[in-house]
């Protein structure tokens, strides 16, 4: 009587080394490492899975519609494998894959396609946003799964858009003008005040000013002047300490805008170098095809023509035999 194997699952003790895993991966400072669940063989596992697991690993269409079939979180599935086809990514990202992983620069398009045709129509020429997807770059270990790190980077420089910024906009505030502005008028009121003090003392040593009406009425006249300088001053300081902090944001604005241009120029290098390398590989190949020795060609089809024509000659000598040797 032939028997059939079968396997006994203790989902309790499952529970307690993904405990463990988790109590290990948890690191000081409250930062949480994901942990994920790949299916493989274990599917039977999916409806019995432990808190504490982030993610369930797909690695085929099939283990999908399991895990579509038995209700899985879609935000919690991490879809993988390196065989997947554009029909297999457009069915994760229908069902809602939170994680999408990407094997080859050929994924990349693939996943860019899927991603392009699900906006509305329009939409893109409407300036809304695109919509985007979550996607692991899997980095090979030196064996035929995952990216080279040189396709890595091409892939991140290729799916950025590089604006120029003209206009300068993101370097220059709006506001900077305004600013200067004010502590130019501040300044320059101070200066004005100044000025009408000056004239007025100027005005208490001539004689024309001398009697005691005059000087009363131009002491009265100073009196109110150094108010008006004293708060002047006042609110000069003020403009000052503001706009201190003020010219110090815009010139953090300045530094990161520097530093915005300086990464751009690293990725156009980069874009760059993989087509100056593309060009050389497709140049090669087109060599090789295309600039054929003729002479070369000529030798080697007529070395193969005598020897069809020795081997045909060798056969017929070896069969000597025709068909009237059979007959009678």
């Amino acid at each position: 009587m032939r028997q059939t194997p079968y396997y006994v699952f203790d989902t309790d003790e499952f529970a307690k080394r993904a405990a463990m895993i988790r109590a290990a991966l948890d690191c000081k400072g409250g930062r949480r490492i994901p942990l994920c669940f790949s299916i493989k063989a274990n599917p039977f596992l999916l409806h019995r899975l432990p808190e504490g697991l982030d993610h369930v690993e797909v690695c085929s269409p099939g283990e999908l519609e399991i895990c579509i079939a038995l209700g899985v979180k879609p935000e919690c599935i991490i879809y993988s494998g390196v065989m997947k086809e554009k029909c297999d990514i457009e069915r994760a990202v229908s069902y809602g894959a939170g994680i999408l992983t990407c094997e080859s620069i050929r994924h990349a398009a693939l996943i860019s396609e899927v991603m392009l045709e699900r906006m509305p129509e329009g939409a893109h020429e409407a300036g809304l946003v695109e919509k985007k997807a979550q996607v692991i770059l899997r980095l090979t270990s030196g064996n035929q799964f995952g990216m080279s790190l040189e396709d890595i980077e091409y892939i991140i420089n290729f799916s950025q858009k590089i604006k120029v910024n003209t206009e300068a906009d993101e370097a220059f505030n709006i506001y900077l003008g305004r600013n200067v502005d004010d502590l130019v008028n501040a300044v320059q009121n101070v200066l004005d005040i100044n000025d009408q003090i000056s004239k007025i003392e100027s005005m208490q040593k001539e004689g024309q000013y001398s009697d005691e009406a005059s000087q009363k009425k131009l002491s009265d006249i100073m009196e109110g002047l150094t108010k008006q300088k004293d708060f002047a001053k006042s609110k000069m300081k003020d403009a000052f300490e503001a706009g201190i902090g003020q010219m110090q944001g815009y010139q953090e604005q300045v530094s990161n805008a520097k530093a915005d241009v300086g990464n751009r120029q690293i990725r156009l290098d980069l874009t760059k170098t993989r087509l100056t390398e593309q060009k050389t590989n497709f140049t090669d190949l087109k060599s090789q095809n295309e600039d054929i020795d003729l002479e070369e060609i000529v030798v080697t089809y007529t070395s193969a023509q005598l020897v069809y024509q020795a081997a045909l000659s060798a056969a017929s000598k070896v069969v000597q035999q025709t068909l009237l040797d059979f007959l009678g």
